[in-house]
């Protein structure tokens, strides 16, 4: 199984320079392009400082204030095209700038002039929404209220039929006609409001993705519509795509579709595959409306596993064991949930691991989905379900992630991030599993520990319910909480490594050929990362003694380990260490312990050699595991 070529994203499309003048022609262009939902040509249309001088021939622009000059200070030496927008915006600020203020057409148009100079400008944007956020200053801003303003000083500005005309296709673009506002009812709509915001500044995410400030004001739109949506039934209209998409309908008159994010998302992201304020945004998105990341119910859980029971119990192993797909692109797009909001988000993170498996990005939103939206909400709503069911559920929603990620780790073994993806499914199943046995206490006292989130061991400070376990959970059963994370170390050591080590001697080849071959596919970077494979069992393995020394064991079983195996000993070597382990009669908790100790001490030591930029990490790691100092 060998990786494909891995495909780069594109660079940001380059800004059109600024100019004091444009010529009609180029203007008439930019229109053209608009039409066609260009968005290149529709900010073109803000190049236009002619359009500016014409719908402004009354108003004098303000110079920026004049600040005593300090040694040191270099003057900014701004556009004419900045400095003639922002005078005009100092201008006509003192007046409409500010909620309850009055607005006009052309002080909307002017925000968008002041944005294209300053895509960045916070009190532009917050101007441009409190227009369009209050009904009666946005009704006051449209196409048609442009033109009352124009007849109204057509002569005092010289104006004439001409100058309207050439101006008209910037009035068509960046101005609301009164019909694009009004709902079926015919009065004002803030979803459709919110609609016409949204795709006249799209343009602006698309030529500048990487400003904050671009998404910022797309998000305070849409959550300001949200908490104006009737109180009474916003809970039963976000229960479904489809009701909400009906409430939309009937009283807005538009699809969620017309206002859905994530196509926005996904075409800056098919630029920027990590771009992070478009992650934040598309996160920040599908959870404020909730039926995007909607899991399966139970009962859609429970029946999907029921019939594929036979096939799941072919194997006799008590846990399904992991088989490698050679050829795993084929079948990685592949999510094991009934279908749910959740599972067509899951997908579309597969998609864009299969397109570029290094995509960090990509992994930390599925891992958010998985903890937060899946296993999370599960585990909060499994009450009424029979105990060994929802046991089952997980851990097979668990195993299936796992494998997933997994199956990338074989792919590509130098990927840092499905190993971290893979450690962390196999933590909230341990966590999960925890939980559900502590919350079936008969006396009720950790019944409030199924809403604790995330893993165990990175809670701060612990909670004293998870603290001297073994007077609480027999050991058996505590162990069996860890049946992920120990296939997982099992498929590491005898799948994942031997292709590392496969990689290892190949990059080590001289010859041309070899070299050209590899890096056709792999960065020297990633070449240089082969251990990347025992740094993960390292952690894997450090997660289970860090578990045992702070939650599991008492003070008892921390005496005993230190009796039999002191951090001293160590210095004699791997093999003394286990001949004693070997030699003591010891409980089940404690070898198990001292065995996984030595196992991660052995690994530590081979990466201080293999890794060794991060040498001094490793040295402490040891350190930290030779002196048990996990709390």
């Amino acid at each position: 199984m060998q990786p494909s070529m891995l495909a780069h994203g594109g660079k940001d499309a380059p800004r059109n320079s600024l100019s004091s003048s444009s010529s009609s022609s180029s203007f008439k262009t930019a229109s053209s392009s608009t039409s066609l939902g260009d968005a290149v040509g529709r900010m073109g249309m803000l190049l236009e400082t002619e359009a500016l001088q014409t719908l402004f021939q009354d108003v004098e622009p303000t110079n920026e204030p004049v600040v005593p000059k300090q040694p040191g200070v270099l003057q900014i030496q701004y556009s004419k095209a900045f400095d003639y927008v922002m005078g005009l915006y100092r201008t006509m600020s003192a007046k409409f700038s500010g909620l309850g203020s009055p607005s006009s057409a052309r002080w909307f148009l002017l925000t968008a002039f002041v944005l294209y100079q300053c895509n960045g400008h916070y009190t532009g944007w917050k101007d441009r929404r409190d227009i369009v956020l209050e009904s009666a200053r946005l009704l006051n801003s449209t196409r048609e209220n442009f033109l009352v303003e124009w007849g109204t000083k057509k002569e005092d500005c010289a104006g004439n039929d001409a100058s309207l005309e050439n101006l008209m296709p910037l009035v068509e673009n960046w101005l609301p006609a009164e019909a694009e506002l009004k709902g079926p009812t015919g009065s004002f709509s803030d979803w459709r409001a919110v609609r016409w915001e949204l795709n006249a500044v799209k343009c602006f995410n698309l030529n500048n993705h990487k400003n904050f400030q671009v998404w910022h004001h797309r998000k305070e739109l849409l959550l300001e519509a949200l908490a104006r949506t009737d109180s009474p039934s916003r809970t039963s209209d976000l229960a479904s795509l489809g009701l909400f998409d009906q409430y939309l309908m009937e009283h807005h008159d538009i699809h969620f579709r017309d206002i859905d994010e994530r196509s926005l998302c996904n075409e800056v992201l098919s630029i920027d595959h990590k771009n992070y304020h478009v992650w934040l945004h598309r996160s920040w998105f599908v959870h404020a409306f909730y039926f995007l990341v909607q899991p399966p119910s139970w009962t859609a859980l429970l029946n999907s596993y029921a019939a594929s029971t036979g096939q799941r119990e072919k194997s006799t192993a008590p846990l399904r064991q992991f088989v490698v797909q050679e050829k795993w692109e084929e079948y990685c797009l592949e999510t094991n949930i009934p279908p749910c909001g959740l599972k067509d988000e899951l997908g579309y993170t597969a998609l864009l691991i299969r397109d570029d498996n290094l995509n960090n990005s990509a992994w930390c939103h599925r891992f958010y989905l998985f903890e937060h939206d899946l296993i999370g909400v599960l585990l909060q709503t499994s009450s009424q379900h029979p105990p060994s069911d929802v046991d089952k559920a997980l851990r097979e929603l668990c195993l299936d992630e796992m494998h997933y990620a997994l199956q990338w780790c074989v792919y590509e073994p130098c990927n840092e991030s499905s190993f971290v993806h893979a450690r962390g499914v196999a933590n909230v199943h341990q966590s999960a599993a925890l939980r559900l046995y502590l919350s079936r206490d008969a006396t009720g006292a950790y019944h409030n520990c199924l809403s604790d989130k995330g893993p165990i061991s990175s809670m701060e400070p612990l909670p004293s319910h998870y603290m001297c376990l073994r007077k609480k959970v027999p050991w058996d059963v505590f162990l069996a909480t860890f049946s992920l994370m120990q296939q997982q170390l099992c498929v590491l050591r005898e799948n994942v490594a031997p292709r590392a080590e496969e990689l290892r001697s190949r990059a080590s080849v001289t010859d041309n050929a070899t070299v050209r071959m590899l890096h056709s596919c792999r960065s020297q970077f990633l070449l240089d990362n082969v251990y990347q494979v025992y740094a993960a069992l390292y952690h894997g393995l450090f997660g289970l003694l860090e578990q045992l020394w702070c939650c599991y064991f008492t003070e008892a079983e921390r005496r005993r380990v230190n009796e039999v195996l002191p951090p001293e000993k160590y210095a004699e070597g791997a093999e003394a260490a286990v001949g004693v382990i070997k030699t003591q009669p010891l409980e089940d908790c404690v070898r198990f312990f001292l065995e996984h100790e030595v196992q991660a001490m052995e690994v530590a030591r081979r990466l201080v050699v293999e890794d060794s930029i991060r040498s001094k990490y490793w040295k402490n790691e040891i350190k930290i595991v030779m002196h048990r100092d996990y709390i």
